[in-house]
Formats: structure tokens, C-alpha cells, sequence
């Protein structure tokens, strides 16, 4: 798999509101798409969850779990709803996420460069 795309991984401040909900980097990682298919979209649902997208990365030291959001290059808010730790068919280490895209609206916070910015 060609790891061409940046995500973002991003905590969930335990200090945000409801009402404005905080986002803050934790990590960046290259990965590359994968393909929902309708059999992993169907058994996805039929536990109360959806997924709309899936993505791949190399098995950092401390990967991502479900309780963290991801934005790809998209932009989009993502929750992590389940970070499989597997292999490639290279036997290398790494880490599928499947993510649910969030519609509520977060702050961006980037340690570091003091931006804050709202999901688009």
C-alpha cells in the first residue's frame, strides 16, 4: 500500500463544553485508503454504528484507539470507531481505522502553532 495522505489524530480535551467541543493533535500519520465493503458497512450498522471510511497506517509505537478523532486532507471530523492493530500482506505492522464522520462542530487545536480551527 502506497502511504501518499496526512491524518491528523486529535484527543478529545476533557476540559471542552459540550457546547464547544476541543480537539486536541496528538499525532500525524501517512496512510492510504481502504475500501468499505458492504459486508464490513452492513455488520457495522447491524451493531449501531456506521462507517464511512477506512484508512491504513504504519503501526506507530503509540497507535490510535476509538477514543480518538482523526481529519484527513479532507478536512472532515472523524471519530476512530475501531483501530485494528494487523499486518500488511508484507508482514509489517499496522493500524486500520475505521472512522465515522462526526456532523457536530469541533476546535481544531494544533499544539505548537496556536491555531484554532472550526471543522468545515
Amino acid at each position: 500500500m502506497i502511504y501518499d495522505r496526512l491524518i491528523e489524530v486529535f484527543d478529545l480535551d476533557t476540559a471542552s463544553s459540550p457546547l464547544r467541543r476541543r480537539l486536541v493533535l496528538r499525532s500525524a500519520h501517512y496512510y492510504g485508503n481502504l475500501t468499505v465493503y458492504h459486508r464490513t458497512y452492513f455488520q457495522a450498522v447491524q451493531a449501531g454504528e456506521s462507517i464511512d471510511r477506512m484508512v491504513q497506517i504504519p503501526a506507530p509505537a503509540d497507535p490510535p484507539d476509538a477514543t480518538m478523532y482523526a481529519v484527513p486532507e479532507d478536512g472532515h471530523v472523524y471519530k476512530i470507531t475501531e483501530a485494528q492493530i494487523t499486518t500488511d500482506r508484507d508482514g509489517l505492522p499496522v493500524v486500520n481505522l475505521s472512522l465515522r464522520r462526526e456532523e457536530a462542530r469541533y476546535d481544531l487545536h494544533r499544539t505548537g502553532d496556536g491555531a484554532e480551527d472550526g471543522d468545515g
